[in-house]
């Protein structure tokens, strides 16, 4: 009975180990991504500096600079078809104060995509 335990289990575990390695050898599929886009004002399309830019779901985030251009770079583990990018204004009243904002893009505009945020009233 004893020798045949460890026969069994020597198999299963032998079975488990294999099934390790090729995970390790060859890994989960990712896809890189690269989102470039701009934050400018809604009424005077003039760039906005210091927006916080989140690129979703769940890819990444990048503060606008100062001629509004923001870069977020990312991996994920499925092609998507679209994304959601969303304007969080964190530097208050330094650089002027917006409202949040977001929209949905295409993943075709992944490269010049625009977030127009309104100037709090």
């Amino acid at each position: 009975m004893r020798e045949f335990i460890i026969k069994y289990f020597g198999r299963i575990l032998a079975i488990i180990g294999c099934s390790t390695v090729v995970t390790a050898c060859y890994g989960v599929p990712t896809a890189s991504y690269v989102f470039k886009g701009k934050v400018v004002d809604a009424e005077t399309g003039n760039p906005i500096k210091g927006i916080l830019v989140s690129v979703g779901p769940g890819y990444g985030q990048s503060t606008s600079q100062e001629n509004g251009d923001v870069f977020v770079e990312c991996y994920d583990y499925v092609y998507a078809d679209s994304f959601v990018a969303e304007g969080l204004d964190k530097d208050g009243e330094e650089n002027g104060s917006y409202e949040t904002s977001s929209g949905s893009f295409p993943m075709e505009r992944s490269q010049d995509f625009i977030i127009e945020m309104s100037p709090k009233k």
